[in-house]
């Protein structure tokens, strides 16, 4: 809701012309979908035709600098003002002296080379159209200006505002013509003649850009901003922060019990083979004695038998089965040489066995630290892009709200980047960057860009990503790349506006590379 300073540059039109208090509803209305807007970070887009051109610049002119009021940087741009301090010291205060805050607000009337280009190519109706087009965001503005409500290129403007999802906002005559029942709000100057109707509209747009410069740049809104500042305390954002830090450590920390818990399983069951080795040397040292006593004992037979042979009385049937039982322990000693070869044999098997387990168990260890390492980097590159995000624009956060849904949770933005589809948010809103010439917003997303392309790669076996490998000098192939501003149709690239990327896995080209071909 407008401060009672904004409502007052309105209550001072209605009273310096009496014939406007019919049209008092739809200014304060249509000053309300406005400020609104710039408050999501949208901005307002002005066009109209002949005297109706002239008062869409003018407006944006009375915006994009002081109107009556200094807006000095100093006040409303603290951290720009700072960063040039600390950045540009020698200009620093050049800057500040001169520079003015602004509300943003594009003229869509000026650009004489797109629309004379546009009108010789394609449709001279479509010229505004073709710019809300490109300009245009949902939760914009378009202030829509014709004396007679039936201009057709400015209809048309506001039919490809609607499919965007941006407010429109007609400042017209009397009847309003076709515009009336097209717009959100219509400001409808009570007279019937163009010249007549544009000698109310001058008066209105410098009373709503008054308000808005009251709204945001007057005292009410410094004060404003003054209580907003101190409400937001750091001091309980840095203990969230800490809070998270510590639940961070604290699951690292319970990862390294678990790992040590399976070391430690691993050793007993290491040492618990090493008691069934120990158990069966035992066994072998026994089958070895009864060996040694099954060795001796033909020999005693041997003796006996002799003493039998010398006995005259000694029949031949003790003798045979003497012989029987010599060679039932002759079996018994091969069985016995059998059954101490397979022990040797699994005795063998688990040496080995030992072997292979103590070379798991480095192994392992080696896995742990590496990925203790990787996780340790990660989170810290993860942070260290945290800090910076909010260095972009608003109107950039604004774009990636569906990637990082809470803009100051720390795991909100890790998981939200490691997202597929997040990706191809971020690439598409650096390419806007790029295209808009936005290059500090561009580098800082290039480097998250890159962090989460390097999270999704790591975290899908299906979702291996790579930057398509695009140089200068390259011939322009249409496969994977994609004619950027001041190109030809054929030719080789001379500059690489927005490298594309593919995933690995099925080597599908996801976003291919802007160039400049020449």
């Amino acid at each position: 809701m407008m401060n009672r300073t904004t409502q007052s540059r309105i209550d001072e039109l209605i009273r310096r012309y009496p014939m406007l208090d019919g049209c008092r509803q739809s200014i304060d209305d249509a000053l309300e979908a406005i400020i609104q807007s710039l408050r999501a970070g949208g901005k307002l887009m002005t066009c109209g035709n002949g005297g109706s051109a002239a008062d869409a610049q003018h407006i944006v002119g009375e915006l994009m600098k002081g109107f009556i009021l200094p807006r000095e940087i100093k006040h409303f741009n603290q951290k720009f003002a700072a960063r040039l301090e600390n950045e540009f010291p020698n200009h620093a205060e050049y800057f500040k002296q001169n520079l003015q805050s602004a509300i943003p607000a594009i003229s869509l009337v000026g650009e004489t080379a797109l629309m004379t280009a546009f009108s010789n190519d394609k449709a001279a109706d479509l010229i505004f159209a073709q710019q809300v087009l490109g300009l245009g965001r949902a939760g914009d503005v378009l202030l829509a200006i014709s004396t007679s409500g039936n201009s057709i290129n400015i209809i048309y403007a506001i039919e490809a505002a609607h499919a965007l999802d941006i407010k429109t906002i007609a400042l017209t005559g009397r009847t309003g013509g076709k515009m009336q029942s097209l717009v959100d709000v219509s400001i409808n100057a009570p007279a019937d003649h163009a010249h007549t109707i544009q000698e109310f509209h001058l008066p209105i747009c410098h009373a709503m850009c008054l308000a808005l410069e009251e709204e945001f740049f007057g005292e009410e809104s410094a004060i404003d901003s003054a209580t907003e500042k101190l409400r937001a305390e750091p001091s309980s954002r840095e203990r969230e922060l800490q809070s998270e830090l510590e639940k961070c450590r604290a699951e690292i920390e319970l990862r390294e019990r678990d790992l040590q818990s399976t070391s430690a399983k691993c050793r007993a069951e290491v040492e618990q083979r090493d008691a069934e080795i120990e158990t069966l040397k035992s066994e072998i040292v026994n089958r070895d004695k009864k060996i040694e006593e099954l060795k001796s004992k033909p020999d005693m037979l041997d003796k006996e038998l002799k003493t039998l042979k010398s006995d005259l009385f000694m029949s031949k049937a003790k003798i045979d089965e003497l012989n029987s039982e010599i060679t039932v322990y002759a079996g018994e000693v091969k069985k016995r040489k059998s059954e101490i070869f397979v022990r040797e044999t699994k005795i063998a098997e688990l040496m080995s066995e030992i072997v292979m387990r103590e070379a798991e168990s480095v192994k392992l260890k080696s896995t742990v630290a590496e990925l203790r390492a990787e996780l340790d980097q990660r989170f810290a590159e993860g942070w260290r892009l945290f800090q910076k995000y909010p260095q972009v624009s608003a109107h950039v956060r604004q774009l990636l709200n569906g990637v990082f849904t809470r803009e100051n949770d720390f795991m909100s933005f890790i998981c939200g980047g490691a997202q597929t589809n997040s990706l191809e948010t971020i690439w598409d809103v650096r390419r806007e960057c790029v295209m808009r010439n936005q290059l500090q917003d561009e580098e800082i997303l290039r480097a998250i860009f890159d962090y989460c392309l390097k999270l999704v790669s790591a975290s899908k076996i299906q979702a291996r990503y790579s930057l398509l490998p695009t140089r200068e000098g390259d011939r322009f192939d249409s496969d994977v790349h994609i004619e950027g501003p001041n190109s030809r149709a054929q030719g080789r690239i001379v500059r690489v506006y927005l490298a594309g990327y593919r995933n690995d896995y099925n080597g599908k080209i996801i976003r291919k590379s802007i160039v400049q071909v020449q």
